[in-house]
């Protein structure tokens, strides 16, 4: 069976399709309790507040699939634009690079904001990519969930 790992797991949306696939969740971590409480009311005691600054990433455990939807106020247009300089959420995305090379799952998915791939925000993430390519093959696209039965137009870095 493949194992599921997931940061930043909010309410439990990328939980929706990976429990559709028969995929076993083993830890879902996200630092608001009310997202962990619906996260486990939908999906089983699973999820934990955790504030991923400070876990000790060895106390984490191995799963073969790493997801991550690293928090994207910093990114979004919407935002102050801080994007990795913001002070309180722009180190989340190198934290869940240092978590995923110190854990090497067998692959991992991460998601964000269309921000993430601007102009202002692309070193960043061009950053994040060449880092990850080190150890894994790695491809990014800019995705409308609206295309894919979504009922809104959300772009998407995945």
């Amino acid at each position: 069976m493949i194992t599921i790992g997931e940061l930043f797991c909010g309410a439990g949306i990328g939980a929706t399709g990976s429990h559709n696939l028969g995929l076993k969740t083993i830890y879902a971590y996200d630092n608001m309790k009310y997202a962990v409480e619906t996260y486990n009311h939908n999906f089983g005691n699973i999820a934990e507040v955790v504030d991923l600054k400070t876990k000790d990433i060895s106390e984490i455990p191995y799963t073969d699939i790493i997801m991550a939807g690293f928090p994207c106020q910093p990114f979004s247009f919407n935002g102050k634009g801080l994007g990795k300089n913001d002070p309180d959420k722009g180190n989340l995305g190198k934290i869940t690079y240092n978590i995923i090379k110190q854990k090497q799952p067998k692959a991992f998915f991460l998601e964000n904001v269309k921000g993430l791939s601007s102009k202002k925000n692309l070193p960043f993430l061009l950053e994040l990519i060449n880092n990850f390519s080190e150890d894994y093959s790695v491809t990014w696209d800019v995705k409308n969930c609206a295309d894919y039965g979504v009922p809104q137009n959300r772009e998407r870095v995945f």
